[in-house]
């Protein structure tokens, strides 16, 4: 399902990942001059698509989250990032 807003994709995303934190994966694609956000855990689907460059502050903000998440699964302390 592709969200329209940013923030109810993250807002999403993140609710997702707390749910089902092991399945959950992200996705970066970038397609026909679109980058496309995925995170699913294979029941439920998330999608952003955008050709902002605008957007891209918002691509780098849930990236952030995401990465440390998938890597360690936590989140760095404050002084680490």
């Amino acid at each position: 399902m592709y969200v329209d807003d940013f923030e109810a994709f993250y807002l999403a995303a993140i609710d997702l990942y707390k749910a089902r934190p092991l399945e959950t994966r992200y996705t970066i694609k970038f397609r026909q001059g679109k980058v496309v956000l995925k995170v699913t855990d294979d029941r439920t689907c998330l999608k952003f698509k955008t050709d902002q460059q605008t957007d891209l502050r918002q691509i780098e903000r849930i990236t952030a989250i995401f990465f440390p998440l998938m890597a360690c699964g936590e989140l760095p302390a404050e002084g680490e990032q």
